[in-house]
Order: C-alpha cells, then sequence, then structure tokens
C-alpha cells in the first residue's frame, strides 16, 4: 500500500507539468524517483505497473516500458480490465 501512494505521489507530479520536473528541486529527488518507478515497473503488482509505466513515459523515460508491457500482454492479456491498461500504454509510447 505504501509503494502504491508513493508511486501515486510521483505520478502526481506530471499533472503538475513539465516545469516541476524541471525545477532545480527535483533534481535532488529526481534519480530515487526514477529508480523507484523503474523497480515498479518491473515488480510490483499489475496497476502498479501502470501507473509507474505512465509516470516514466510522461516525463520521457520510456526505455524499457514496451518490452515490459509486451510481456505483461503475454502473461495476462486475458484479463480484459488489466488488457486495456496495456494497450493504453501502448498507445503513448508509440505517441511518446
Amino acid at each position: 500500500m505504501r509503494k502504491l501512494l508513493l508511486i501515486l505521489v510521483l505520478s502526481s507530479t506530471v499533472l503538475w507539468g513539465r516545469a516541476f520536473a524541471e525545477a532545480p528541486a527535483f533534481d535532488v529527488i529526481r534519480p530515487r524517483a526514477l529508480d523507484l518507478l523503474r523497480h515498479e515497473l518491473h515488480g510490483a503488482d499489475q496497476w502498479v505497473k501502470v501507473h509507474a509505466a505512465e509516470a516514466l513515459l510522461e516525463m520521457s523515460y520510456a526505455e524499457g516500458v514496451d518490452p515490459a508491457f509486451r510481456q505483461e500482454l503475454a502473461l495476462h492479456g486475458d484479463q480484459p480490465e488489466y488488457r486495456v491498461g496495456i494497450r493504453r500504454l501502448s498507445g503513448q509510447s508509440i505517441n511518446g
């Protein structure tokens, strides 16, 4: 639950726009935030992975997102709700 809350807080920074991400204060936490998002992309529950991937894509750190979700689609493509999240990310990674 704590990880989900942290992912949601980090993801919400995306809503504040790129101005926040370029602020000097964010440079202090950027490496830790990126490490956490990348870790959750590969090791968390399904929807935490989706939120972590969305945050990475929005901040232009797309490396590893597409392969991770191709694997998720292969493993969990039979779950309709999760499949929608996977497809949404595929569209974002192509457009981003």
